[in-house]
């Protein structure tokens, strides 16, 4: 959290990546209102095989759905691709942003602020056969 701020409501979103989707391009997951939010749970299934995604923050007032990073403007990534494994889990067994996912990261979440009004996208490597699932909460920070 930030400095003289406290957690407010909590709120989980959900998006995926449809079965037969092409590579690199955005899916958005979450959507910041009017306040910063904490994401403190990502967890997600589904993928190919030998298949990869990413997670991208977005800035406010981008419709990026449907568009890849070069064709939006200001895209940050929040995590490697790569560090979301495909065919890796199943619903009821999803993998979780910050598990030890193959070695490929700490074995623990670290929660990130996003700004208000901002959103979280998924991308994948390749073109799909199996549709990708997130989902992700965090607590809206209030003054």
């Amino acid at each position: 959290m930030m400095l003289g701020e406290r957690r407010g409501r909590f709120i989980i979103s959900e998006g995926t990546i449809p079965a037969s989707s092409d590579n690199e391009v955005l899916f958005r997951v979450f959507t910041a209102g009017k306040t910063p939010v904490q994401i403190e749970f990502v967890q997600y299934y589904g993928g190919d095989e030998g298949e990869f995604a990413q997670l991208v923050l977005i800035p406010p007032n981008v419709m990026a759905t449907g568009l890849s990073p070069d064709d939006t403007a200001g895209t940050i990534a929040i995590c490697s691709m790569g560090y979301l494994q495909g065919n890796f889990a199943i619903e009821n067994g999803a993998a979780a942003l910050g598990c030890d996912n193959g070695g490929r990261g700490n074995p623990r979440f670290t929660a990130f602020v996003i700004p208000p009004f901002s959103s979280i996208a998924i991308m994948q490597n390749t073109a799909n056969t199996a549709a990708w699932h997130c989902t992700i909460g965090g607590y809206e920070l209030e003054s």
